[in-house]
Parts: C-alpha cells; sequence; structure tokens
C-alpha cells in the first residue's frame, strides 16, 4: 500500500512539474506576442498622429481660398531651452519672387512670412521676431489691433498695438488674423 501511494504521489509531482514548465512556456510565448502587440500599436499610434495631421493640411487647403504650395521644414536652429528662432523651408517646385514675403501657416496657425530665397531654401521670418508684424483681431470680440513680434529670445512674444481703449480684450483671448493686407487669410490663429 506505501509504494502504491509512493507511486502516485510521484506521478503527480511530474505531472505538476509538467504542467509548471507548459504554463512557463505559454507565458513566455505571451510576454513575447504582447512585446509585439505593444509595438503595433505605438506603430499605429504614430500613423493615426500622422494621419490627423495630414487631414488637417488637407482641412487647412480647403479653408485658404488663395493658391497653396506645401513646403518642408529643412532647417531650424534652437536658442535656449530649445525655442526655435529661425526655420529654413525645401523650396516649392515653382519660382518665388526674392522677398515676396508669402504668408507661411501651419495647422497651428500663422508661422511667418517667407524672406531670403538662397539656392532650394526659403527663409522665414517668424511672426515672432522683430519687425515682424500681422493685423489681428480678437476672435471673442472682434478687436482689431496690429500683432508686432518683440523677437524675446526667451519665449515666443507678440505685443498688440493699435488697439482701441475701448476695445474689450482679455487674458487667453485668441488672435487671429483679421484679413486686412491681404497677406494673410482672415481667421487664421495667431496668438
Amino acid at each position: 500500500y506505501a509504494s502504491a501511494t509512493l507511486a502516485r504521489e510521484l506521478g503527480s509531482l511530474i505531472s505538476d512539474y509538467a504542467y509548471l514548465v507548459d504554463v512557463k512556456q505559454g507565458n513566455a510565448d505571451l510576454s513575447a506576442q504582447n512585446a509585439q502587440l505593444r509595438d503595433r500599436v505605438r506603430k499605429l499610434e504614430r500613423l493615426e498622429a500622422e494621419n490627423r495631421r495630414l487631414r488637417g493640411l488637407l482641412d487647412l487647403r480647403k479653408h485658404i481660398t488663395a493658391d497653396v504650395v506645401s513646403a518642408e521644414v529643412v532647417a531650424k536652429d534652437t536658442v535656449e531651452f530649445f525655442r526655435v528662432a529661425h526655420v529654413m523651408l525645401d523650396r516649392p517646385s515653382h519660382p518665388i519672387a526674392h522677398n515676396a514675403r508669402l504668408p507661411v501657416i501651419s495647422l497651428d496657425g500663422v508661422v511667418g512670412v517667407t524672406g531670403k530665397v538662397a539656392g532650394d531654401t526659403v527663409e522665414v521670418e517668424l511672426v515672432v521676431d522683430a519687425g515682424s508684424g500681422v493685423d489681428v483681431e480678437v476672435e471673442r470680440t472682434g478687436a482689431r489691433g496690429f500683432g508686432r513680434g518683440t523677437g524675446d529670445e526667451g519665449r515666443y512674444l507678440c505685443k498688440v498695438e493699435y488697439v482701441k481703449r475701448t476695445d474689450e480684450i482679455e487674458v487667453g483671448d485668441l488672435l487671429v488674423t483679421s484679413g486686412v493686407g491681404r497677406r494673410f487669410p482672415a481667421g487664421i490663429p495667431v496668438a
């Protein structure tokens, strides 16, 4: 009787060990599959973000009535705290007049205007650069003014000038292009 019990216990122990080896191998397989799926999810999230950005660009083109040329940022200089201080675009396929000062717009709003054309690149004067400016209005109230870049290297900063004292403007109001001057279409976010 004792030997039969010992044989059963030993058989049960071997069976449990084999089961645990299978479970361990199954866990390793699931962990590898999980890592592959996480990597795929990250890739799909990047593609989804790119898709949203590209759809936004297509939507932007629909709302701008002027001829639009797409360009890509090919160089940028940064200063302290990684603030972009200077941008260069690839030159579009059709010629741009030297110093044409064409509007440069992104999905987020006004970037600036084109400057010097050199070889295959176009320099961009940022809207926050000293001497740069755009006619703006407060989206909430329609109050008009002129947004002028300060050239502050520590932060992106524009000051609004030529606003009537009676105009209602609050901190946090969205400034958009007014369309006056016809350089920028109306309604593009500035600050």
